[in-house]
């Protein structure tokens, strides 16, 4: 959250928000008393701007003394709402999610009732939603992986998740897994076929027949999944920023 400090002594008075005005262009600044308040604090939020004083307030004086900083409110206020699409749709495991800016004791990114609901937004609201979706999807990944590597009779040596954007996973002669991070706004029958794939290479690394049989065994929806992907991939990577993760 944006904070400025400035000294300046108030009057106490009843009034509950100030106006910016810069013709159609209107700020509500929400005003709070505080007995702790010594210095009056502008505080810019995807909420707005809130202005702490000390318990005695001048609304005039309040007014001219956010006047004198309205420009600095404007661009942190418009450079603070940039940093998080609140409002927006995304998905989680192919459900839309809208993202909710909260203001709780818990700094973690909280999901519940199709809203992605983030605290203490700030630079870094998007990675912070990025890490908490990577660590779903990685506990959806390995429930996939020891179902399937049982019906396989196989084993891989770790699973890890990367922002890969030519392909969503990736399966090494050593058994070591990779995928895209990005699965997670994949439907959950898409990250449980890219899975199967890239699993079924433990056995054989090339795409030949047997290959194919072996995903069609394990997987009969990895047509329907790869479908999807042709049609929705490119989605995936417009969601979160790559700057962000």
């Amino acid at each position: 959250m944006k904070k400025k400090n400035i000294t300046a002594p108030l009057v106490a008075n009843q009034i509950k928000t100030i106006e910016l005005i810069n013709g159609s262009d209107v700020i509500q600044v929400k005003l709070r008393q505080s007995a702790r308040a010594k210095k009056l604090r502008i505080h810019v939020g995807l909420r707005g701007v809130r202005l702490v004083t000390p318990v005695s307030v001048n609304i005039k004086h309040a007014h001219n003394f956010l006047m004198t900083e309205e420009e600095w409110i404007r661009e942190n206020l418009k450079k603070f709402q940039s940093t998080v699409p609140v409002g927006n749709e995304i998905m989680v495991f192919g459900i839309p999610h809208t993202i909710e800016a909260t203001y709780t004791a818990s700094k973690k990114v909280q999901i519940e009732n199709n809203k992605i609901l983030v605290s203490k937004i700030d630079n870094n609201s998007l990675g912070k939603i990025k890490k908490h979706l990577s660590m779903l999807l990685k506990e959806k990944i390995y429930i996939y992986a020891d179902e399937i590597c049982k019906k396989l009779g196989a084993q891989y040596a770790n699973i890890s998740l990367r922002d890969q954007s030519g392909r969503w996973g990736s399966c090494s002669s050593r058994g070591r897994i990779s995928f895209s991070w990005r699965l997670a706004f994949a439907p959950l029958f898409v990250i449980e076929s890219v899975v199967a794939h890239e699993l079924c290479h433990l056995l054989e690394m090339s795409h030949n027949q047997r290959f194919w049989s072996l995903l069609a065994e394990v997987n009969p929806r990895c047509k329907e999944a790869d479908l999807w992907l042709k049609e929705n991939g490119n989605l995936l990577h417009h969601y979160i920023p790559k700057k962000h993760s």
